[in-house]
Formats: C-alpha cells, structure tokens, sequence
C-alpha cells in the first residue's frame, strides 16, 4: 500500500483492543463493539441514537451518555467524534 492510500479499518484488531481496554464501562463496552460492527472500510459510521438503543437492548438517554462518555476520551482504543 502507498503512502497515499487510505489505510483500510482493522475491524479485527478494533475489536480486540475495545475488549482489552480497561476503564471502560460495561455500556461504553457494548456501544463501541456496536459502532465497530457498523464501520465501513475507512472506520466511520452513523447510526442514529435509536439504532444503537435497540441494538445494544438501552435506553436512548443510557447510549447518549455512553457516547458522550466516550467522546472525551482521549486515550481509548478507539476515537469516538460526534
């Protein structure tokens, strides 16, 4: 691959360090095992707040605080943005 193709996302090695971490929750868990299940070639996805909320069996409030949680973490396996 050259320097100027896109790396493609390693579902595989996602999984591995989000099940790895430590200092997650158990809903911050789950959330990012399910945006990972959702991401395309390049590691990016959107599903909607209710996607994630039936997916994950939570409450839409519960994923929004997961995700936010999330989001202003600098140091997790995985970089969550809004």
């Amino acid at each position: 691959m050259s320097d100027d193709e896109p790396q493609k996302f390693k579902r595989l090695e996602a999984l591995s360090a989000v099940r790895d971490a430590r200092g997650l929750g158990k809903a911050e868990k789950l959330i990012l095992f399910t945006l990972i299940s959702h991401a395309d070639a390049a590691g990016t996805c959107y599903p909607s707040l209710e996607t994630l909320a039936e997916e994950c069996d939570m409450g839409r409030g519960r994923v929004a605080e997961a995700i936010a949680t999330l989001a202003s973490r600098t140091d997790g396996p995985i970089i969550v943005t809004r």
